[in-house]
């Protein structure tokens, strides 16, 4: 018999009228106001642990999948905190245009899968700013 148990949290960022309520994923998508320089990253990183605080999570069984300004920002956060998940998974996402910002931490890593088809007029699978 077979068991599944999970938590799924939908995260959506919540942003003034005046701004675009796309995540900060880096200086390639979304939010030019802030290149990477948001605090969005320590957002998804806070909810993290307080589902974790709240649950029984197994630490070594957390991923996270982005879609669109979403793999951006998963993105991000594999560059910027990749032992906190197991492995991420975009869709559609890109990375960032200066390749030097992501630096992981020394000794980390993560799984990454990143989806995406070369027909996207959006997100070019070749990089660039969007």
């Amino acid at each position: 018999m077979l068991t599944v148990r999970f938590i799924n949290s939908t995260l959506e960022r919540v942003a003034p009228a005046w701004h675009c309520p796309a995540w900060d994923g880096s200086d390639a998508c979304c939010n030019p106001e802030f290149s990477g320089a948001s605090n969005d990253v320590e957002y998804v990183l806070d909810l993290v642990d307080a589902i974790k605080s709240r649950h029984n999570v197994d630490p070594d069984r957390v991923y996270l999948f982005g879609i669109a300004t979403g793999g951006f920002m998963a993105n991000r956060i594999a560059c910027q905190a990749p032992d906190v998940f197991a492995g991420i998974a975009t869709f559609a996402g890109g990375v960032w245009a200066e390749k030097s910002r992501c630096d992981p931490p020394a000794g980390t890593s993560t799984n990454v899968l990143n989806i995406h088809g070369e027909a996207d007029l959006t997100v070019p699978i070749e990089g660039g700013v969007n």
